[in-house]
C-alpha cells in the first residue's frame, strides 16, 4: 500500500491537485506527501487539507499565501501531520 508520494517539480495546479486529492481519497495509509515546487494556491490548499493520514506535507517553495496556510494550520488538530514545510512562499 501507498505511503509516500512525490509529486514534486511537476507543474501541478489547483485543478491537477484537486483531482490527486480525490484520486487518494480511499487510500488510507498515505503518510508522505510531497509536492514541493508546483503551482499550489489556496484551493489546493483546501484539497491537500482534507489528507487526514499525512504525518508529512512538504510543499514549499508554491504559490500558498496567509489563506492557504490558515487553511492547513486549521485542519491539523483533525490530522495526523507532524511536519509541515511551506517554506519559500508568499507566507
Amino acid at each position: 500500500s501507498l505511503e509516500s508520494l512525490n509529486l514534486a517539480r511537476n507543474d501541478i495546479m489547483e485543478e491537477g491537485t484537486n483531482s490527486i486529492v480525490q484520486g487518494l481519497k480511499s487510500n488510507t495509509t498515505l503518510k508522505t506527501l510531497l509536492m514541493s515546487d508546483n503551482v499550489i494556491c489556496d484551493e489546493g490548499c483546501k484539497a491537500l487539507s482534507t489528507i487526514h493520514t499525512l504525518e508529512v506535507l512538504e510543499i514549499r517553495n508554491n504559490c500558498i499565501d496567509e489563506i492557504g496556510l490558515k487553511i492547513l494550520i486549521e485542519s491539523i488538530p483533525s490530522s495526523s501531520l507532524k511536519t509541515l514545510d511551506v517554506s519559500l512562499n508568499t507566507v
